[in-house]
């Protein structure tokens, strides 16, 4: 790379890794403003330790993040469940969409394990719901809603992959108000 397109890559990159924290930050902040108005009602405070601590961790899998990505180590994915995944990060997103935003997520029971990098995945949920909660911003109604579904594709071409590939797939989708507000047609 040139020296012009590697500033340019660490500009983005930190600009990522700002709006990563900032999220992260808004959290943990929301949740010591709701225990300080509830009076530090002991009855509540698991609750929102529970939720601080998730945040915690999710600073901490960010700082692994940028450090592979320092080190040009690979992405640790494992096999698991997406549908475990989307529910443990749940409540902190949530709190990232805020009151106003009525989050939904629907899975089916069963799903196929997926290779995946949990962090990643809950970075990219994390964004999607502040990026939704914004562009939102001035809607009377504000829904959003995450769906995974179990998907079978033959010869499936793409952009991001030279071959086409073929398989079991896991597919999540996110939809805000104005999917909704469209008219749905019946398969």
């Amino acid at each position: 790379l040139k020296a012009s397109e590697r500033i340019e890559a660490l500009g983005t990159l930190a600009a990522t890794v700002v709006h990563d924290f900032n999220n992260v930050i808004s959290v943990i902040r929301g949740m010591a403003e709701l225990a300080k108005m509830e009076n530090y009602d002991p009855r509540k405070m698991p609750e929102r330790m529970q939720q601080i601590e998730q945040a915690i961790q999710r600073a901490n899998l960010i700082v692994e993040q940028l450090t592979r990505f320092m080190r040009h180590t690979p992405e640790e994915r494992k096999p698991g469940s997406l549908a475990d995944v989307v529910r443990g990060v749940e409540p902190l997103l949530c709190q990232a969409a805020g009151r106003r935003v009525e989050l939904v997520f629907d899975a089916p029971g069963s799903l196929p394990p997926v290779s995946l990098d949990r962090g990643q995945i809950e970075q990219i949920l994390l964004n999607l719901v502040v990026n939704a909660r914004d562009a939102m911003e001035h809607t009377e109604t504000a829904h959003l809603h995450l769906r995974l579904a179990a998907r079978r594709l033959d010869d499936h071409r793409s952009e991001f992959r030279e071959e086409p590939v073929s398989g079991d797939f896991v597919v999540l989708s996110v939809a805000d108000t104005f999917w909704f507000e469209l008219p749905l047609a019946r398969a």
